[in-house]
């Protein structure tokens, strides 16, 4: 959910929720959930493309085997969207869930996202 109040400025709030688990080496790994607050600035490039930033704060729960953690962290990104003039468009991105602070039993963890989103501008 968003607002854009400039055609070069925006904010999103996001939340995300994981529905599966992934192994490594044995061993469970999940983002269980993400709630983000993030500022977006875009660059139109086209009539019909943009490349856009984004920077802001989240809240993390990651889990590993029955370990869990939450941490607040700065997050950002990089995108692109894609219309053809109507009031839907296709975003591609990279985020940056959480960085190296994140920690569990003293390893350091990074988490990144990268996002097939389809938007209708209302």
């Amino acid at each position: 959910m968003g607002y854009q109040f400039h055609r070069n400025f925006g904010v999103e709030f996001r939340g995300y929720a994981n529905i599966d688990d992934y192994e490594f080496m044995g061993v469970s790994v999940e983002v269980e959930n993400s709630l983000s607050l993030l500022a977006k600035g875009m660059l139109p490039v086209h009539e019909h493309f943009n490349i856009y930033g984004l920077v802001g704060y989240g809240s993390v729960k990651g889990a590993i085997a029955d370990a869990s953690q939450t941490e607040s962290v700065l997050q950002f990104g990089v995108g692109m969207g894609i219309n053809n003039g109507s009031p839907l468009e296709l975003q591609i991105e990279w985020l940056r869930l959480f960085d190296d602070s994140f920690t569990f039993d003293g390893v350091n963890f990074e988490g990144d996202s990268i996002n097939i989103n389809l938007i209708y501008h209302m």
